[in-house]
């Protein structure tokens, strides 16, 4: 799943996002989106949006990481006892 899911991130799909980043990310591009029909320049909104995308993709890099990890450990643990048994 957490594959999957980093995947979405790096594609830009929102589902794949926490609640805050969700709200954080439509925020700005909505303020950008204003800015531009102003005339102006959207300003450090898109760069703003930008780190919010790349933080998400570090924490569900850094989430899949540590169950790769768990599951290396319990497997190790699992072995370990087999290997007392015997």
């Amino acid at each position: 799943m957490t594959s999957s899911r980093l995947d979405a991130i790096r594609n830009r799909e929102l589902w794949a996002l926490s609640a805050t980043e969700k709200a954080r990310v439509i925020a700005l591009e909505a303020r950008s989106g204003v800015q531009i029909g102003r005339g102006k320049s959207p300003g450090s909104s898109p760069a703003r949006a930008d780190r919010v995308w790349a933080d998400a993709e570090r924490r569900v890099a850094a989430e899949a990481d540590a169950c790769l990890r768990e599951a290396d450990r319990k497997a190790r643990e699992r072995a370990d006892r087999k290997a007392r048994r015997s």
